[in-house]
């Protein structure tokens, strides 16, 4: 049986192992976070209650309606840019994070005053939808990811994300297990968001990327945006 799957392994050229071991990971990586999110999330819920956690969700829903447009719709032609001139990589990621950054940013802004109108007399919900919503800025880092989705090397942002994720998740045991209170978990929520921004620009780094050769191009974001 062994031998028959070396043969077969054989027989596959090097990019399609390459795009198989992608999926796999990719696979390996939902599979994870659908068991371990299922988990704690009814964990989390038992704990907070129907009030608490259904204010939590609301928050999070909210902030969702409008992190739907942080990406810019970016993502796809990104990583186009990205397989046919990888060599401009630094022009790319640079002009397209800032691009991110600067509408994650105003976002942000209208998440916040949007619900500061709609609950001027729900300072709670206020208080979680802007700490929840800053993670939108966070996501602004996820070009790093398309540069490696672009190379098919999503192993590494999977491991990195990975890690995150399972350590955020030992933090919402922790704090159940200290009574710890409603926005201490949309703190956590949002650290999702900036734990990933720091794996992915460790990762990033580690492989031998440089962050600091990332440049602005005005030509460059019009053709992003075209």
């Amino acid at each position: 049986m062994w031998k028959k799957l070396v043969a077969l392994r054989r027989k596959i050229n090097p990019n399609s192992q390459k795009i198989i071991g992608n999926t796999a990971w990719l696979l390996g990586d939902k599979v994870l976070r659908m068991g371990f999110g299922l988990f704690i999330g009814v964990w989390v819920a038992r704990y907070l209650g129907p009030e608490k956690f259904g204010l939590l969700n609301y928050a999070i829903a909210f902030v969702s309606l409008f992190n739907v447009f942080a990406t810019l719709g970016l993502n796809n032609i990104v990583v186009r840019d990205l397989v046919r001139k990888p060599l401009e990589k630094g022009e790319i990621l640079g002009t397209s994070f800032l691009l991110k950054l600067l509408g994650s940013s105003l976002l942000f802004i209208l998440t916040v005053s949007l619900i500061y109108l709609l609950r001027s007399d729900e300072i709670k919900t206020q208080i979680l939808v802007g700490i929840i919503a800053i993670g939108m800025i966070f996501k602004s880092f996820d070009v790093i990811e398309l540069w490696f989705q672009s190379q098919v090397q999503s192993k590494y942002i999977i491991l990195s994300n990975t890690s995150g994720y399972l350590f955020l998740n030992i933090i919402k045991i922790i704090a159940i297990k200290n009574q710890a209170p409603l926005i201490i978990f949309a703190l956590i929520w949002s650290g999702e968001f900036l734990l990933s921004a720091l794996g992915l620009i460790i990762v990033y780094q580690w492989q031998g990327h440089l962050l600091k050769a990332w440049r602005w191009s005005l030509q460059r974001a019009k053709l992003l945006l075209k």
